[in-house]
């Protein structure tokens, strides 16, 4: 009976029998996990529902796996659909199968492509009467030897509810004159809600059936409520509308009787806790002596009006393509001597600083006592960062007591703001906070006396209002520890009883030296590293251990002594300096020599062992350049080493051996002369002058 009253609405086709291949046009709404669509990001990593199965489908040709009457054929996801429809959506590329979220509403055919990477909706119509969807994620491809793909690793899981969101309408209310009929509601959401219908208390007057909108009768996006003309006082039921995700959304049906008759069959209660925004809202009224039924609010910022929603209820009767599964092919008006209506309270925003209350009434001879609700709205509050940019601030490891850091914010109630603090992992508190008009000072800040940052978050909270957090890190300290009189990480000593006593810097605290030889000892006292070690008479090395190992160093000691003489094989000479694990020792030659008999300029400068290289280059040196070559006729049996000293080196030798000699330094003075050095004085003389030569040689300890 109900049929023959719909208009004539085409059915179109959606489904085309080519191949389509998996894009990711849907969904059209938001993404966002937290969104009431209930939809989660594609881009998001989340676990795998619970029922998940891993599967390795084998394609038609190869093994030919089945799932449920879903197989692979030729890459392609398709359906035995000898056992029942099977339709296909690509929702496109997403992390897993937990991101196959929502149902589309369009997009479906009779074959997909399969591609890994990729999450899909299937439909099967055999699975009962209402079908039932199965979500699938596929993994990658299965491949034979020759790299053929045979197959793909997929993941699923049914049965698949869709979205976890509820069911959106903007009617809440139906209401029937005397003579009943049927209207329908067609849902606001973005993607298929899966649901069931049922009519509580079951009467025999009301009834329900679901409708679709869409060109696959398969899926329902809407309702058709029907009402029985029955001699009947007036009365009402609700439809509940159930998804598979547990989610209910009721309707009031009204059933008129023929006396005046009004009921308020929306909740007033969403007049309760207003936001200080305000808005509209709307509450279904059912009535039948509308002229005699009006609206009362007791303060200029409520406002209420009864509008007549008849023209989108009938809209929505135009839009059915088919009921409970089956395609309409005529329809009639709907309902045309009944009407709909709702009360749409208007609540201005609140812009003052304190909560506002007022009362509405609904007036009716149909009522047998008005109906009242208190309206509640909050106040204006707001509460927001003065910068972005300034939401987190960093600090050195030993910022100044005397210095605060200041965050900045905008608040509508200043004095109302709350501010908490929480120091980060659990530490004690390392500074102090407090509220200063529209910012926050942190002063008194404590140095970190770790290596790692440390970061604190401070609160700010107002009413309801979504909190502000703005982050304070301190930079971990740099830890050193630095020495005087260590060269490249080491110290030095002759063979002789010493003590070296080797000042030392360091932001670490309770630092400890010990050592890995008996001959040597360190400790730590007032500001230095005392480190003594016993007579030798052979080289040898030690280390001294530090508790922080960036403090440790090595201890060189040599066999010998300045004054000492070295002697090693055919080598010998007197040891006369001794420096960063470098001894020099020397010889005087006799006789006297000419430091060159050429007029050119050699770049000879302050060392001795580069000089003696760059003499030896020279064609002819030994006749040249006789002071050197009487030096290096010294590097012979084996022995090596041997070189005529720069100037500086010079210096310290004649003032150690206090000869009277004036002797030859390598070091040049310019084309003509070459700079000489005696225990006196020193000066530079012309390189064809005869002077006495002084042999260098050095060995490492």
């Amino acid at each position: 009976m109900f049929y023959k009253k719909l208009k004539r609405v085409l059915l179109g086709s959606v489904l085309i029998a080519s191949m389509v291949a998996c894009s990711s046009g849907e969904p059209d709404g938001p993404d966002n996990p937290d969104d009431p669509t209930g939809v989660v990001d594609p881009n998001e990593q989340v676990p795998d529902p619970v029922g998940t199965i891993s599967l390795a489908m084998r394609d038609k040709n190869n093994g030919e796996t089945y799932l449920d009457g879903i197989i692979i054929v030729n890459e392609n996801f398709m359906g035995d659909n000898r056992t029942g429809q099977t339709l296909f959506a690509c929702i496109g590329e997403v992390k897993g199968l937990g991101n196959v979220s929502y149902i589309p509403k369009y997009g479906w055919n009779y074959q997909m492509r399969v591609t890994p990477g990729s999450g899909y909706v299937v439909y099967r119509a055999n699975e009962g009467a209402e079908g039932k969807f199965y979500r699938i994620y596929v993994e990658r491809y299965i491949t034979d030897t020759n790299g053929g793909i045979i197959g793909a690793d997929i993941k699923y899981q049914e049965p698949f509810g869709g979205s976890d969101e509820e069911i959106k309408l903007q009617q809440t209310a139906l209401s029937f004159d005397k003579n009943g009929g049927s209207q329908a509601l067609f849902f606001d959401n973005e993607h298929v809600i899966p649901f069931t219908a049922s009519v509580e208390p079951a009467v025999p007057w009301c009834s329900v059936q679901k409708a679709s909108s869409l060109s696959n009768a398969a899926f329902s996006d809407g309702i058709v409520v029907s009402v029985q003309k029955m001699p009947s006082e007036p009365t009402s039921a609700k439809v509940i509308l159930t998804t598979k995700a547990g989610k209910t959304k009721e309707i009031v049906v009204s059933y008129a009787g023929m006396e005046p008759y009004a009921t308020v069959v929306g909740d007033l209660s969403v007049l309760c806790d207003v936001d200080f925004k305000g808005g509209t809202y709307n509450v279904g009224l059912s009535t039948n002596c509308l002229e005699y039924t009006e609206v009362v609010a007791l303060a200029s910022w409520v406002s209420a009006n009864i509008v007549n929603v008849t023209a989108s209820m009938r809209a929505n009767a135009l839009k059915i393509r088919s009921v409970e599964g089956k395609a309409i092919s005529r329809a009639d008006d709907f309902n045309d001597a009944l009407d709909s209506y709702n009360i749409v309270f208007n609540v201005q925003e609140n812009e003052s600083r304190y909560d506002r209350e007022c009362v509405v009434e609904v007036v009716s001879p149909g009522l047998s006592e008005s109906v009242s609700q208190s309206v509640t709205q909050k106040r204006y509050v707001s509460l927001g960062y003065r910068d972005e940019n300034q939401k987190s601030k960093t600090i050195s490891a030993s910022y100044p007591q005397n210095e605060t850091v200041y965050f900045g914010f905008i608040a509508s109630h200043y004095y109302d703001v709350v501010l908490s603090v929480d120091y980060g992992g659990g530490q004690e508190t390392w500074f102090e906070a407090e509220l200063i008009g529209d910012g926050i000072r942190v002063y008194n800040v404590q140095n970190n006396p770790s290596e790692e940052e440390r970061v604190a978050t401070l609160t700010l909270t107002l009413d309801n209002l979504e909190p502000l957090v703005f982050t304070l890190i301190q930079e971990g300290k740099v830890a050193y520890i630095t020495y005087e009189g260590l060269y490249e990480g080491a110290c030095y000593a002759d063979r002789t009883n010493k003590t070296i006593s080797l000042p030392i810097e360091t932001n670490l605290d309770g630092l400890t030296f010990s050592t890995d030889a008996d001959w040597v000892s360190a400790t730590y006292t007032a500001g230095a590293v005392v480190v003594r070690v016993h007579e030798t008479t052979e080289n040898r090395v030690a280390k001294i251990i530090c508790s922080d190992e960036r403090g440790s160093f090595m201890v060189h000691q040599s066999k010998y002594a300045i004054g000492d003489v070295f002697s090693e094989g055919d080598c010998s000479g007197k040891v006369f300096e001794m420096k960063n694990g470098v001894g020099y020792f020397y010889k005087i030659l006799e006789g006297t020599y000419v430091w060159s008999d050429e007029v050119i300029v050699t770049e000879c400068g302050d060392d001795g062992k580069a000089n003696m290289k760059i003499i030896k280059s020279f064609p002819d040196w030994q006749t040249h350049y006789p002071a050197f070559a009487a030096v290096d006729a010294l590097n012979v049996n084996g022995v090596v080493g041997w070189y005529l000293p720069g100037y500086s080196l010079l210096v310290t030798l004649v003032d150690y051996c206090n000869s009277d000699g004036v002797f030859w330094s390598s070091t040049e003075n310019d084309a003509k002369r070459a700079r000489w050095r005696s225990r006196n004085s020193s000066n530079a003389y012309l390189k064809s002058e005869k002077w006495s030569v002084v042999a260098v040689n050095e060995f490492t300890f």
